[in-house]
This record gives C-alpha cells, sequence and structure tokens, in this order.
C-alpha cells in the first residue's frame, strides 16, 4: 500500500512511524522542513519526500493520505489533494475541529475520491517529528467521520487506525466539536488560566519556587503551542464559549457550598469527580 503523509511534525511523524513499524507500507510525505523529512528518510521512516505538493509531478499516487497541516491549512489542503489523486484514493485529515468547514470540504471533493475526517485523540505537549513516536497512538480513541465514504473505505483506514494500536470510533462531526471543546480545548483553556492567575499573583517568586506535582501534572498541557491552540480556539469559538459556560456554572456551585461551609456538599463535589474519574481511566 502508498501512503501519503502531508505535515511530518508530531502527528505527522508519529503516523509515519507507527505506519512503517507495523505494516511496513510505503510512505512518502511532504513538509516545509528539510530536516525532518531528510531525518525521516534517513531512518527509513519515509521512502521519498518532497517539500511541498507543488514539487510532486504529474497526479498523486497514494492508496491513502493523511493531511496533518496546521489547523489553518488543513481543508485547503485537504482539497488540493484530492483534486490530484487517482480515484479510489482515501483523504484523511487529523484536525482537531471539524465546524462548517467540513461539509464544504465535503463538497468540493472531487467524485471517487473519498475523504473521512479523522481526529486522534493524542499528543504531548512538545511537538515535531523529532518529539515523534510510533507509540503515540497506541490505546487512543481515534475518532473518524466518513460522511458520504463506502463502508469498504471506511474499514480500510479504521483497519490502517487498528494496526497503530489506536481504538477507532465513528462519530457525528456535529457531535465532535461538542465533545472535544469539553474533553481537548478545555483543559488547555483551563491550564493557560490557572499559570496566568498564578504567574499575576506571583509577585516574589515563591509561588513558581513551591510549585508541585499537582499543580504540574494539571498545567503541563500549555507547553504546548500557542500559535496552534489559538488556531483551534478561534475555529471552535462556539463550542468552547458553550464549554465555559458550564465551566462558569460547576465554579459558582463551588463558590456557593463553599460559602456555606456545607462539609457534605463539599465532600460531594469531589466524590463526584473521583468516580468519574476512575471510570475514565478503567475504559483505557
Amino acid at each position: 500500500m502508498n501512503i501519503g503523509i502531508i505535515g511530518l511534525g508530531l502527528i505527522g511523524g508519529s503516523l509515519a512511524k507507527a505506519i512503517k513499524a507495523r505494516l511496513c507500507h510505503r510512505i512518502w510525505a511532504v513538509d516545509v522542513d528539510f530536516n525532518s523529512l531528510k531525518t525521516a528518510f534517513d531512518e527509513g521512516v519515509v521512502d521519498e519526500f518532497w517539500l511541498s505538493l507543488g514539487d510532486i509531478e504529474g497526479d498523486i499516487a497514494a492508496d491513502v493520505v493523511f493531511v496533518c497541516t496546521p489547523v489553518s491549512k488543513v481543508y485547503d489542503t485537504v482539497k488540493a489533494v484530492a483534486h490530484r489523486v487517482k480515484a479510489g484514493t482515501i483523504v484523511t485529515d487529523v484536525c482537531s475541529v471539524k465546524g462548517d468547514m467540513l461539509k464544504k470540504v465535503v463538497e468540493e471533493i472531487p467524485h471517487g475520491v473519498y475523504f473521512i475526517s479523522g481526529h486522534p485523540m493524542a499528543g504531548m505537549e512538545k511537538g515535531g517529528y523529532f518529539n515523534a513516536t510510533p507509540d503515540l497512538f497506541k490505546n487512543c480513541a481515534y475518532l473518524l467521520m466518513p460522511l458520504a465514504a463506502p463502508s469498504d473505505k471506511v474499514d480500510l483506514l479504521t483497519s490502517i487506525v487498528s494496526s497503530i494500536e489506536a481504538r477507532p470510533l465513528l462519530i457525528d462531526p456535529d457531535y465532535h466539536d461538542v465533545a472535544v471543546a469539553v474533553i481537548s480545548h478545555m483543559p488547555h483553556v483551563i491550564s493557560a488560566a490557572l499559570l496566568n492567575t498564578t504567574m499575576d499573583s506571583d509577585k516574589d517568586g515563591v509561588l513558581s519556587e513551591i510549585a508541585a506535582g499537582s499543580f504540574r501534572d494539571l498545567t503541563r498541557v500549555s507547553s504546548s503551542s500557542p500559535e496552534m491552540w489559538r488556531d483551534v480556539c478561534l475555529r471552535n469559538k462556539g463550542k468552547i464559549l458553550d464549554a465555559i459556560k458550564a465551566f462558569e456554572g460547576e465554579l459558582e456551585h463551588f463558590k456557593n457550598i463553599l460559602e456555606e461551609e456545607n462539609g457534605e456538599k463539599l465532600g460531594d463535589f469531589f466524590s463526584r469527580a473521583k468516580n468519574y474519574r476512575e471510570r475514565v481511566i478503567s475504559c483505557r
């Protein structure tokens, strides 16, 4: 099988490493960073590479193309690829926001090319190919939105996802943005808000000196790219604002029971969270 990966950063690089290690398919890559491409080639992760789609002569040969570019470029890239591949090719993305753009892209995909939107629920605070790992997707949910793709194409992409030890999960694209606003985007917002609050209160540097494990664990995600999270939040603005309102309601509830010094309700507040987290962890 011939696999294309456009954007050889953390996700694209990890996909390349995982697919090469587990399936040994032929892989080509496109990225603006020559060092990443050359390193992947020297490591045997990719078999051919280019610095841009424009450098590829003629039609793009691939059975599946993963578009792993930044959020701001992903759907333009999907359309560009879809118009240059052969009929029967699967084009998929890894974008963390779908929205109306997804539906518009589907309408512009040429007949015979199949776009299956995707989103692996995996990552780490440090990006780039040099942090990529073949085990990044192990045991993580990999969301797939087939839209108009036939079952055999969905099955093919699902088998690739399963082969890298992720858990493929078919999901409605409208619900996708609601779900990731709460489970993925809000943790970054909360982490940044906590860090900014702490920084503003840290007049003499003591807080940064005494910050311990729980603070580091809760704020780890804020080491991710600010530019990436700026773009994600702008693209998923409405759903994130809804999630913020829900979170504000939960904080207001806690504030009220704390002011009341209601020990029973305070205990219940923390118990509900603890029990739900244990259920989440047991699913892994």
